[in-house]
């Protein structure tokens, strides 16, 4: 073994180690253009390209999106447990766009329809 590759390991897991934490700041979600019609309700963890929202069995769009609380597109089947949401349905009443609210964002009221 050439004596140079366990001094470069070292070399790069000592840069590792010392580098700056790389973590992502909490995001502040206050641009999110949510729709004044989207509806609130809460959404159970979506299944078969069907959707639980407020008690009815609803099919996804082929082009719904799914937002998080931190305002990233997150994919159907990573959610696992029921999340209160704001969601808009397409021409067929498919539901197109949907998202997780923030802890604030579920506690302040509904916009005035």
């Amino acid at each position: 073994m050439n004596p140079l590759v366990p001094a470069l390991i070292g070399t790069v897991l000592n840069a590792i180690q010392s580098a700056p934490d790389q973590s992502l700041p909490a995001m502040d979600t206050s641009f999110r253009a949510v729709p004044v019609e989207a509806k609130r309700a809460e959404m159970l963890p979506p299944h078969n390209g069907n959707v639980m929202i407020g008690g009815q069995e609803l099919r996804l769009s082929a082009a719904a999106q799914i937002r998080s609380s931190q305002n990233l597109l997150v994919m159907p089947a990573s959610l696992q447990e029921p999340v209160l949401v704001r969601y808009t349905t397409d021409g067929k009443g498919d539901v197109h766009r949907v998202w997780i609210l923030t802890a604030d964002e579920s506690a302040r009221p509904d916009p005035k329809q």
